[in-house]
């Protein structure tokens, strides 16, 4: 009987994958036994490298691939010393939290796994459901009302109330299944664990871009691009086509500075461009420059935030900016 060592466990597992024949598999066993001593695999992917490997050098060996897959065997299921139970699929570690009776997974790129374990104890704290697309589109529409009713005619005013009136018609019933996010308790103070993963301050929001603050992975992004004609006339850049559509993967959880945040900023902006417009010296500046009033250098400030504001969006999506074209539809 075998020294159940982790390497024995994982060749055993491949020998007990479906084959053609019980002497089929006794080759395989007889070949790969003796070199198992040979292997300094630490983990279950490296094994399975290192299989194929020894499986790719003869011709006779090489049809064992065919059946000897590592995407046949189950997931192997680890309880850590401190109390986690997860499985490793790939690169993402899957996490069982919760109780029996609302079971959770938390997934966790492999790289951080050590960290998510080191988290024990944790527990799980329910969150809002997401907003449905027709409540999305009430409130963008009342806000949209709001700032555009006194510019608009009657016509157009009782347009608005028709659509409004058709939205809040339609059923809004939330069919999403709950959401939660990980709580961590740190002297005495109770922290979201999706915080901790960014380490993010006390004036970011932490959003996750697929609603589901368990995943601290990655998710797939399909942005669409698509020209809007305004009196039969279209825009596009250089000789791409007029729609068109990307996937992007893109991390999940991402840092959003918040309102106050973002205010503050504007608030430094505003009084900086007017130091410029009146030549207040810059203290940092050992040689600064005489007041002249509005210099061209606000200007081009001006324009290279109204040009970087433009490019965003393309970079964002990962979308090379190239020169616009204007096309006749």
């Amino acid at each position: 009987m075998h020294d159940q060592t982790p390497k024995v466990r994982w060749l055993d597992e491949a020998l007990a994958l479906p084959c053609d024949s019980v002497v089929t598999r006794e080759e395989a066993a007889d070949y790969l036994q003796p070199l198992l001593k040979r292997c300094n695999a630490k983990s279950k992917k490296t094994f399975w490298q290192w299989l194929r490997i020894q499986l790719a050098r003869t011709e006779e060996t090489a049809r064992h691939l065919t059946w000897m897959q590592e995407s046949r065997c189950p997931l192997e299921t680890v309880r850590a010393n401190d109390g986690f139970r997860y499985v490793i699929n790939g690169d993402t570690a899957l996490i069982e939290v919760g109780d029996s009776g609302d079971p959770c997974i938390w997934r966790v790129p492999v790289s951080r796994l050590s960290w998510a374990l080191g988290l024990f104890p944790v527990y799980l704290k329910t969150l809002p459901a997401v907003e449905s697309e027709t409540t999305k589109q009430i409130r963008r529409l009342k806000r949209q009302f709001k700032h555009k009713m006194p510019y608009m005619t009657s016509d157009q005013r009782a347009e608005f109330v028709r659509e409004l009136e058709r939205l809040e018609s339609m059923s809004t019933i939330d069919t999403s299944p709950p959401r939660y996010q990980l709580m961590k308790s740190i002297d005495g103070r109770e922290t979201p664990v999706h915080r901790l993963y960014l380490d993010a301050g006390r004036d970011d929001h932490v959003e996750a871009v697929d609603g589901d603050f368990l995943n601290f992975t990655t998710t797939t992004v399909r942005v669409t691009v698509e020209a809007v004609a305004v009196q039969g006339i279209a825009v596009r850049k250089g000789d791409r086509p007029l729609n068109e559509s990307f996937t992007s993967i893109l991390p999940n959880l991402v840092i959003v500075n918040n309102d106050d945040s973002q205010q503050e900023f504007d608030r430094n902006m505003v009084q900086l461009r007017a130091d410029l417009k009146q030549g207040v010296p810059n203290p940092d500046d050992p040689s600064p420059a005489k007041p002249t009033g509005r210099t061209p250098t606000t200007r081009q400030y001006d324009n290279k935030a109204a040009e970087d504001q433009k490019n965003a969006v393309f970079d964002d999506a990962g979308i090379p900016f190239e020169p616009w074209t204007v096309v006749e539809k």
